[in-house]
């Protein structure tokens, strides 16, 4: 559901990432949609534990294959690629947990960084937008039963709107 979520083309426009950069639009928002799920994970004990290490091993599997997609075959490229890629993510995770445990800037900047690549296109309201669509999604899977979130039979709510 995550890979979907960041394949579809509506969505990325949604959260303002370019549909012409299909591989880092798609790895942001996977990355992101990825995080809030292991946040709430993290309060589900051990079953919450191989779950989130069980997406973690999914989310890897589809990042080689696409990564191969592009043409990478040779394994020593593709190994540093997933590398550089495994570095961003835990960049990232460690940017999202700072900012969610502490202010709105700090996870705005984490977006910036993380989701928005440090474009200088991005605008503070719609850094405050994401801000709020990630908090709200977050106390969303709150609210779920944990057997529906460890069945991962759920969707995350549409994001919202860029320059509207």
């Amino acid at each position: 559901a995550f890979s979907a979520m960041g394949d579809d083309v509506q969505i990325r426009a949604r959260v303002g990432l370019p549909a012409d950069d299909s591989f880092r639009a798609w790895y942001g928002l996977v990355v992101l949609q990825t995080w809030m799920y292991m946040v709430r994970m993290r309060t589900e004990g051990s079953y919450g534990a191989q779950m989130r290490q069980a997406l973690f091993d999914s989310l890897w599997e589809e990042v080689e294959v696409r990564i191969r997609a592009t043409g990478i075959t040779q394994d020593s490229l593709l190994a540093r690629n997933v590398k550089d890629l495994l570095g961003m993510f835990y960049g990232a995770a460690v940017g999202y947990d700072e900012g969610f445990i502490g202010d709105d800037t700090v996870l705005a900047a984490a977006l910036w960084r993380n989701l928005y690549s440090m474009s200088p296109n991005v605008e503070a309201n719609e850094l405050a937008r994401m801000v709020d669509y990630v908090r709200a999604q977050i106390a969303h899977l709150q609210t779920l039963p944990p057997e529906e979130v460890l069945s991962g039979d759920f969707e995350f709510p549409t994001p919202p709107t860029f320059r509207l």
